[in-house]
């Protein structure tokens, strides 16, 4: 990149094939013409387990891993987490259990999320955030979801957030990417009034495809409604716009999931859709979904976050390019800045040169001022929209109609206003976006302001931000260990565990809730299924399961696990070779599982198919007994207690994630 003041003549000698330029372009910085005020950047903690690994990472690794996502001037300095409210449901490739099982249990140290919100609160004091539900409790409205119960549910967990982990959730939304209702909506309000949490805004209605904007008009139609929403939330797969009624509403617009490729063109992707959710929708926030790819590799949606942590028990971690493309903004932007205006220093480039620019002032008009300019070149072949195939998913690009042929290089002159700095030296921070590259968040040579004004040479498919601010840094650490496989043997009897409800370590929950429980006995602990009936809301699998290893590795192994089934006509289960590839997928009929129910039946599945069956005494509730699959090549081979009960030759599975799973009823492992 080559940076030239207006006034100065040099003569550049460019080595490339096809070197096509852009007519010169000319943008105005106009302090005074003002857009609207910066609302935050960050990403989604949820909507599938997606977090769960991150989990059981030792130190320092963890710590790297987080200090990546959250800390300030280090990495992608998120301003925003938004957290999956759990609800014992599979929410798309995994479970966020409940704080609450039944009505009559509470537990506020479940799952994972509390921790995120705490580490990232500890490292970024003024972070946003937010709380949405994908699933609820099966007792919760009698397996509905709008009623008063549901409401009090979200107020507990809010309380509970603030009582217990001294959390103050800023935003609650309502029910993602399903239908809303606006009763619910302004009883919701109300609630959380009279219950003293008056601070806590809603975002309403985290809507996707076709109705993402609905709530809009429903606003317009019912001020009560209006009056009780504090933020309209859309989820925005790419650059789509808003609507007009969207953008004169009055209220702030977020797209609260950004949802993109899955593939070397979602960084890219990314850069673009910061830019344009303002330049085109007016969102003021955007939030990638999700922050870290830290569940098991080969799962749907794997690929994606802010960092791949999905190997704890080796270190290893990859620190993806949208950390830096968070960066370009993040760090240089604080929330309450405000954009200028459209015209003043936002819009987009010509259609010969596709991209965008977003310049944003802080409130002390102190003169500073921060430039982001993303120059991604997109086509059908790099279209950034979700790799669902959904057409209503697809991105809008009517705003950039790409003509045959395009400039690889733009030269701009921005001119400053008198109420901008007019001496200040310029930083520039740059990244390469093109497929396989490997530049990102490079700092350039510092520039100058030359008669109120400075010429930048533009490359296309690049990120660059240009700030009068003294902010910027690449953090890094030293390179984390290797990437190894799953370690076997694998076992665990779950009594190093110290909090009651912990997930144990490298299980990974995709129906139902697996948690160290004390059983009473002298004081040992074990893995007990927690929840006795369907949650309700997103995914229909149908039974409890937990995975663990290896999808690909995991081709010849045996499984073995004592277990105890509390109750009369419960079930307890053993898989190998499972297939959980698919998100919401039904598990419990993918692999080969020895079951085992009371009292005294067992049988062995294929795929859905019962490949044998039969009875054993031995299998009685209260009772510890002892499962064994293995399968090896061909061979399924099933026992209890050591009594062999089936052997047989099926080749339907080949390689696959070790299991365990129950019916809906209590039952524990050890």
């Amino acid at each position: 990149m080559v940076i030239l003041p207006r006034s100065v003549s040099v003569v550049v000698i460019l080595l490339c094939y096809v070197c096509v330029y852009g007519a010169d372009l000319d943008v105005r910085l106009d302090g005074t013409h003002l857009g609207r005020p910066f609302a935050g950047n960050g990403a989604v903690s949820g909507g599938g387990g997606n977090t769960r690994l991150l989990f059981d990472y030792n130190e320092p690794y963890k710590s790297q891993i987080l200090d990546y996502l959250f800390k300030p001037q280090f990495g992608a300095s998120m301003q925003m987490l938004k957290v999956e409210i759990g609800g014992d449901g599979d929410s798309t490739s995994g479970v966020e259990p409940s704080f609450k099982h039944t009505p009559e249990d509470v537990n506020f140290y479940r799952g994972y999320e509390w921790m995120m919100m705490e580490e990232a609160k500890m490292r970024n004091p003024d972070i946003i955030l937010c709380g949405l539900t994908w699933t609820v409790p099966y007792w919760v409205c009698n397996g509905t979801f709008f009623c008063q119960q549901n409401i009090d549910y979200v107020i507990a967990w809010l309380r509970g957030a603030q009582e217990v982990h001294g959390l103050k959730i800023d935003y609650v939304g309502i029910w993602n990417e399903h239908p809303y209702k606006v009763d619910y909506i302004v009883q919701l309000r109300r609630s959380l009034n009279a219950a003293g949490l008056v601070h806590v805004g809603i975002m309403a209605a985290d809507d996707c495809c076709n109705d993402r904007w609905q709530i809009v008009s429903d606003m317009i139609a019912n001020s009560t409604l209006a009056n009780s929403i504090d933020v309209v939330a859309a989820h925005v797969a790419g650059t789509y716009d808003s609507t007009p009624s969207a953008k004169t509403l009055g209220k702030p617009l977020w797209s609260s999931e950004v949802h993109l490729v899955y593939d070397e063109n979602q960084a890219a992707c990314y850069a673009q859709s910061l830019n344009q959710n303002y330049v085109v929708g007016l969102m003021t926030s955007s939030m990638f979904w999700y922050i870290v790819d830290s569940f098991f590799a080969d799962m749907d949606f794997t690929g994606g976050g802010m960092l791949l942590a999905y190997a704890p028990w080796s270190g290893s971690y990859t620190v993806s390019p949208n950390v830096w493309v968070s960066a370009h903004t993040n760090q240089f932007v604080d929330v309450g800045w405000t954009y200028l205006a459209h015209g003043n220093g936002t819009g987009l480039f010509p259609a010969t040169f596709p991209g965008s620019y977003v310049t944003l002032v802080p409130p002390t008009k102190s003169g500073d001022f921060s430039i982001i300019i993303e120059t991604v070149v997109g086509n059908e072949e790099t279209s950034c929209m979700t790799k669902i195939t959904n057409p209503k998913q697809r991105r809008d690009t009517s705003h950039h109609s790409l003509p045959q042929v395009l400039a690889s290089r733009q030269n701009v002159t921005f001119h400053v206003g008198p109420s901008l700095s007019q001496s200040s030296v310029l930083h520039v921070f740059y990244s390469d976006m093109s497929n396989k590259s490997t530049t990102y968040f490079v700092k350039q040579q510092d520039i100058h302001i030359v008669n109120g004004q400075f010429t930048v040479e533009l490359l296309s498919n690049s990120l660059y931000t240009i700030t009068t601010t003294d902010r910027g840094a690449k953090g890094s650490y030293p390179d984390p260990p290797p990437l190894k496989p799953f370690p076997l043997p694998y076992q665990d009897n779950f009594d190093s565990y110290l909090v009651h409800g912990q997930p144990p370590k490298y299980l990974s929950d995709m129906t139902g809730s697996f948690e160290v429980y004390k059983n009473g006995s002298g004081g040992s602990q074990v893995l007990r299924q927690m929840v006795p009936s369907k949650a309700y809301g997103w995914c229909d699998n149908p039974y409890p399961v937990s995975i663990l290893g290896d999808y690909h590795l995991f081709v010849n192994y045996t499984i073995q696990v004592d277990v105890l089934i509390e109750s009369e006509g419960g079930c307890a289960a053993v898989g190998a070779r499972v297939q959980a590839t698919q998100a919401c997928s039904n598990m419990n009929q993918v692999g080969y599982w020895l079951n085992v129910c009371t009292p005294g039946t067992w049988y062995v599945t294929e795929r859905d198919t019962v490949i044998g069956a039969g009875k054993a005494a031995l299998i009685a509730t209260g009772k510890w007994i002892t499962l064994t699959l293995q399968v090896d090549g061909s061979t399924v081979v099933a026992s209890v207690s050591q009594e062999p009960l089936f052997k047989g030759t099926y080749s339907a599975y080949t390689n696959g994630y070790a299991a365990i799973g129950t019916k809906w009823n209590y039952a524990q492992f050890d």
